[in-house]
């Protein structure tokens, strides 16, 4: 029996199947860690989330990106940008496919430069997708070596014109972010995508909270009512 229901779900094409850049980085921060979550992403369209408001959140990033963009040109006037069309990066991991889509990408002797721009709080896994965006850089041989990730950050008070831009560090950066541990981490993550054995699950307040698969899991966590002591 499947913990959670695919009913009415559509699976992926094989030559789809894939984890997202955003997925891999929660995983290796612990923000969501739950490997079944992940085998179900990895085969499954997920459904919208009512909750979600899409619209507003492509709006606020727009706005941030947008705002971003005069940032980076003036960090690095003479590399050159990517077009959006050349910035779908795919890198194979234990033979499954890591997909992902950066913000902005620039190239300059043979230097790959990321930029990733947030409308929301800063999160811990923030760096890990910038960082995976480089390295996956450097896979389709954009370039050579990593000459420096970014995040940058609207603020709603001001229509997000205004932005903080921060330079994370060039290639010791993300090799110290990515280290061998956390390599060998997501490596054991791709192992068990595909495979036809569903994981155990890993239910937590914290990985069920914005589970996609929540409201289809049987094994979804549920709060309990404190114990009557008086």
């Amino acid at each position: 029996m499947e913990t959670i229901s695919t009913n009415g779900l559509k699976a992926k094409h094989k030559s789809f199947n894939c984890l997202g850049v955003t997925t891999v980085s929660k995983h290796a921060t612990g923000s969501n860690n739950c490997v079944l979550a992940h085998y179900y992403s990895y085969e499954y369209k997920q459904e919208p989330d009512p909750s979600f408001d899409s619209e507003q959140w492509n709006r606020e990033h727009s706005m941030t990106l947008l705002n971003t963009i005069p940032k980076a040109l003036e960090k690095l006037p003479n590399a050159k940008f990517l077009e959006p069309e050349q910035q779908f990066l795919k890198m194979k991991v234990s033979g499954r496919t890591v997909f992902g889509v950066p913000d902005l990408v620039a190239i300059e002797d043979d230097k790959i430069y990321v930029f990733d721009a947030k409308s929301g709080k800063k999160r811990k896994e923030h760096s890990y997708q910038v960082s995976l965006y480089a390295l996956m850089g450097l896979a389709n041989r954009y370039a050579t070596k990593i000459g420096g990730v970014f995040l940058s950050y609207g603020s709603k008070n001001n229509d997000f014109k205004d932005i903080e831009l921060i330079e994370l560090g060039d290639e010791k950066f993300v090799n110290e972010l990515w280290n061998p541990g956390k390599r060998d981490q997501i490596k054991s993550l791709m192992n068990l995508m595909g495979s036809g054995h569903e994981p155990e699950p890993n239910p937590s307040k914290q990985n069920c909270k914005y589970c996609p698969w929540n409201s289809r899991c049987s094994n979804r966590f549920k709060e309990q009512e404190p114990l009557e002591l008086f």
